[in-house]
């Protein structure tokens, strides 16, 4: 098997239909994306691409990140997919830790590097450029336009071993650090299937996709994918437009996206032609969707999704029973088909316990870890209880036992960064300026998404620096997708138990004091 082939065999139907679709104009068919994916496999196998090699990939997303994941899946080639804003260092070493044998970057990246200055004007208007990691064995391999235009007949494709790896991506969503998810090829079918048991029913005809695998979930699915680009609120406008012309209906998003319309009071009655929204990356508060509610049409579903990077969706609920629920905690719903979820080490009164997930679509394992055995589940480190809702069994989340930030659909783990924003600050100073530094989630319940919050402990009552400096300092060690809300200064960190550990429960109580806001918001909204 070939973890391409299903995709390819869809675009064998409806050849002319429209297959991918950016919002800044260009778009490609099904016949002619096939042929490109076939062309640009040629190209990377003559380059000496071989079954088994890791390939990380620097292309912006949309047709040419479509065209060249496939590619390199069709050759038997190990996609490698990193997030780009987390700050170079940390870039960097997480390539390192995957030791990809290629290097494959799209030429415009390329000549952003070459011209002094230009990577750094984009970061102001938060378009992130990954760094150019150069190591060992590492072997670059520069796409232009014209080579991702590139057509070709059907080349015989290198088929996979069910258990055998074929993508590899990075998460914050762990118990300890972030860690490198391998996945093998027979996972990735289960994976993108898992979509079609919470919309398939839905007579869904474009999909407008927010993330690389999203576009992928749409190819499977047989819609034509439409493909949203840029930041935050630039982001947020794009969707908007895109869902006022009427011709998307259905869409994948974060809750922050809404959210960013919503406070800038740019939406009104959205079309009936968008008649189904999946929410995700984000915890989905009752009073967000009470909001999003007012500006739907009647017949549009939205449907709430709880998943990870390790096992894809696990759970969904649709928003007219979130709403209507008046218990405590975050509750996701149903679990999906092919998906098995226990609770671990249940409490006898709270009946909450970790939650564990079996399924077929589940991780291989983790870059320096051993193999994950196949009777193993993820523990998620997640915290849940189990209700029923008009006989039906759904999962409610009860709190996290991990130590991560959830922003704009962006998991963000505290100490890969703490320690290098401690030492660049130090080493901006000219002085030990400050003894640690800590990271913090926050709830924003006017943008239903956490705020990232930096405390630093200063090392005297003398030498200080105000807050503006600090953030900007952590900025350039964090990147785009990490750096730090709102920064506050202490004399004296909290810490707890016999060992005096840093306290961030008793840091995350100050933040939301700080920032006027209830300490007991999060998972317990309502």
């Amino acid at each position: 098997m070939n973890p391409a082939q299903p995709l390819l065999d869809v675009c064998q139907t409806e050849p002319t239909r429209l297959a991918v679709v950016e919002l800044g104009g260009r778009s490609i068919d099904r016949v002619t994306l096939t042929k490109r994916i076939y062309g640009v496999a040629l190209l990377l196998r003559q380059q000496g691409i071989k079954k088994g090699d890791r390939v990380l990939i620097q292309v912006p997303p949309g047709i040419d990140l479509t065209i060249s994941i496939l590619a390199v899946m069709w050759i038997g080639g190990i996609v490698v997919l990193l997030e780009g804003g987390v700050g170079d260092s940390v870039y960097v070493n997480r390539v390192e830790k995957v030791q990809p044998k290629w290097l494959i970057v799209h030429s415009t990246l390329l000549w952003i590097h070459r011209i002094p200055g230009v990577r750094t004007l984009l970061s102001w208007f938060e378009i992130a450029v990954p760094a150019l990691p150069r190591f060992g064995e590492l072997q670059q391999l520069q796409l232009t336009p014209a080579m991702l235009k590139t057509e070709a007949e059907a080349s015989p494709a290198v088929d996979f071993h069910p258990e055998e790896d074929v993508l590899i991506v990075f998460t914050g969503g762990t118990t300890k650090a972030p860690k490198c998810v391998r996945y093998a090829a027979g996972a990735i079918e289960h994976f993108l299937q898992h979509i079609h048991y919470v919309i398939g029913h839905r007579e869904i005809q474009s999909f407008l996709a927010d993330t690389p695998p999203q576009v992928l979930y749409a190819l499977k699915m047989g819609y034509t994918a439409y493909v949203n680009k840029g930041q935050k609120k630039k982001r947020a406008l794009s969707m908007l437009r895109l869902v006022e012309s009427g011709v998307i209906d259905a869409c994948f998003t974060s809750p922050y996206l809404w959210m960013e319309l919503i406070r800038s009071n740019r939406l009104t009655t959205l079309p009936a032609s968008l008649h189904t929204i999946l929410l995700g990356s984000a915890p989905i508060t009752r009073d967000f969707l009470r909001q999003l509610q007012n500006f739907t049409a009647e017949n549009t579903s939205i449907f709430c999704i709880y998943g990870m990077t390790e096992v894809g969706v696990i759970g969904h609920i649709e928003a007219s029973d979130k709403v209507a629920w008046r218990g405590t905690g975050d509750i996701v719903g149903k679990i999906v088909d092919g998906v098995t979820v226990e609770l671990k080490d249940v409490h006898p009164q709270t009946k909450v316990g970790e939650i564990c997930v079996h399924s077929p679509s589940l991780y291989s394992g983790y870059i320096d870890h051993p193999t994950r055995k196949k009777e193993a589940p993820l523990q998620t480190g997640d915290l849940g209880k189990w209700t029923q809702i008009n006989d039906q069994k759904m999962l409610v989340l009860a709190g996290r036992i991990k130590d991560m930030i959830i922003r704009n659909g962006f998991n963000l783990y505290p100490q890969t960064y703490e320690t290098q924003i401690t030492e660049a600050i130090c080493q901006k100073a000219g002085s030990q300026l400050i003894q640690q530094c800590a990271m913090i989630g926050v709830w924003n319940a006017e943008r239903a998404d956490e705020d990232v919050i930096l405390f630093v402990e200063w090392s005297s009552k003398k030498d200080r620096k105000e807050s503006k400096w600090l953030l900007a300092v952590s900025a350039e060690v964090c990147g785009i997708q990490a750096k730090p809300d709102h920064c506050f200064g202490l004399d004296e960190f909290p810490v707890t138990g016999r060992q005096n550990k840093l306290d961030k429960r008793a840091l995350q109580h100050q933040a939301a004091l700080l920032l006027n806001r209830d300490p007991a918001e999060g998972y317990q909204h309502g």
